[in-house]
């Protein structure tokens, strides 16, 4: 009995163990589910990546790294529970993140990631303006750079104004339609710029103010020049010192040679009407009623050349003044109406006068 009992214990031993603990030769588990029902560590799982952006991107899914094409999708198998998602691409030979995110995939089961278009873009700057000069970015400085330096920048995607600016000029500007994953560059470089000379041949002294801002007195049969004016359309308004228009001046700058710009005659010329009346008065020229003079001023009338009908009206709508003036390009004709209050004086003096002879 003992000999049958040794017997059948020696060849159970000899029997080979069954390989329970693993699966696919990856990993070891040792049941799918514990004891409450969900997913083991153990587990695996899948995650579903979805590109939905307009270029390739990679995809680095639980160690793994696929290349997943515009508009395409793929599969990673993974373990079960948090698994890190990592989308990158390159622009400008830089790497830069699409998503980074963990997520949850349940055991034997599948997490799906969807990748969308990027919301910012890079744009290279670089001055080669020859200047130390900051960037602007729709109005705001965003960074001081050297001459000849480059800098990335990471922009909204959508349209920008850039500009390079130093000592508060504007060197160079752009209007950039920053795209995703595009390559938009702005390299602002030296503006071409040469002088423009404006001429004053006329016997009077005019001012002169460009669109930008800049103003210059000229005297009567002088000059002034506009130093280093950007390359392109120039304009500037003449106007006498008083203010009224006398020509505008407007031609195009080149780099290869100064501009020169002459003023031409005046079509206007002035005219002085005064009031000394206590009243105001009304003024018509050329029978047409133009202007009111106030009382005890001088008004200054801008009037084309030639001669013009002037007539002076009072309150009373009596008719105080009735000439013709020759209006001058450069001088001023000045006309005066008669005082009324010393008339009534001298009108009520000669009465008493004559009061006395009776």
């Amino acid at each position: 009995m003992l000999t049958l009992l040794a017997s059948a214990l020696l060849a159970r031993l000899a029997l080979p163990v069954a390989e329970a603990h693993s699966y696919d030769g990856w990993r070891t588990y040792a049941s799918p589910y514990g004891a409450s029902g969900s997913a083991s560590a153990y587990a695996f799982g899948t995650v579903y990546v979805t590109n939905q952006a307009s270029q390739p991107v990679t995809v680095m899914v639980d160690g793994q790294v696929q290349t997943v094409g515009a508009g395409q999708s793929t599969s990673f198998r993974s373990h079960a529970g948090d698994v890190s998602v990592r989308a990158t691409y390159r622009q400008f030979g830089v790497d830069r993140v699409l998503t980074s995110r963990t997520v949850a995939v349940p055991g034997y089961r599948a997490a799906s990631v969807v990748l969308a278009q990027p919301t910012t873009s890079l744009v290279r700057v670089t001055n080669d303006t020859g200047a130390v000069a900051d960037v602007q970015i729709d109005g705001q400085v965003y960074a001081e750079l050297a001459p000849d330096q480059s800098r990335l920048i990471t922009l909204r995607l959508g349209r920008h104004d850039l500009a390079m600016v130093a000592d508060g000029r504007s060197l160079d500007h752009a209007c950039l339609d920053v795209e995703a994953f595009g390559s938009s560059e702005f390299v602002a470089r030296r503006p071409r710029e040469d002088d423009v000379a404006v001429l004053n041949p006329l016997p009077i002294p005019v001012r002169v103010t460009t669109d930008t801002g800049i103003v210059r007195t000229v005297n009567a049969g002088s000059q002034t020049v506009f130093e280093d004016m950007p390359v392109g359309p120039f304009h500037a308004r003449v106007e006498r010192l008083s203010g009224e228009r006398v020509d505008d001046v407007s031609g195009l700058v080149s780099d290869d040679r100064r501009l020169t710009l002459t003023v031409d005659a005046p079509s206007t010329g002035l005219v002085a009407l005064s009031n000394p009346d206590e009243s105001p008065l009304r003024a018509e020229l050329d029978d047409r009623t133009y202007r009111c003079v106030e009382a005890r001023q001088t008004l200054t009338l801008d009037l084309p050349l030639g001669e013009h009908h002037v007539e002076l009206f009072d309150a009373r709508g009596d008719r105080v003044l009735n000439t013709w003036i020759e209006v001058d390009p450069y001088a001023t004709s000045r006309l005066a109406a008669p005082d009324q209050d010393r008339e009534f004086q001298a009108d009520a003096d000669d009465a008493e006068q004559a009061r006395g002879y009776r």
